[in-house]
C-alpha cells in the first residue's frame, strides 16, 4: 500500500475522479476545470463538440469526457513512474 502512494499513477487518476466528481455535482456547468485541466479536451476540441452534436444522451456525453479525462491521467502517471522507475534502475 506504501508502495502505491507513492506513485503518480495513483495520485494523477485519484484527482482526476476529484474534479469529475466536482464537475458532476454541478459546479462546473461549464465544463471549463475539466477542459482545463486535461490537454486531450483543450486539443480535440472541435471534434468533441461535433461528437457531442451526435450523442442523444447528455449523460453518455459526460461519460465520455469523464473517460477522457481519467484515461489522460492514468496513462500519463503510468508513462511519469516507468521513467522514474528506467532512471533508478540506471543509477
Amino acid at each position: 500500500m506504501l508502495k502505491l502512494i507513492k506513485k503518480l499513477s495513483f495520485w494523477l487518476p485519484l484527482l482526476s475522479l476529484v474534479v469529475c466528481v466536482y464537475n458532476l455535482m454541478g459546479y462546473d456547468d461549464k465544463n471549463l476545470l475539466l477542459a482545463l485541466t486535461s490537454p486531450p479536451l483543450l486539443w480535440f476540441n472541435p471534434e468533441l463538440t461535433k461528437l457531442h452534436h451526435t450523442m442523444n444522451s447528455e449523460l453518455l456525453w459526460q461519460l465520455v469526457l469523464y473517460g477522457i479525462h481519467f484515461s489522460f491521467w492514468l496513462l500519463f502517471g503510468l508513462a511519469i513512474d516507468w521513467i522514474i522507475s528506467k532512471i533508478k534502475a540506471s543509477l
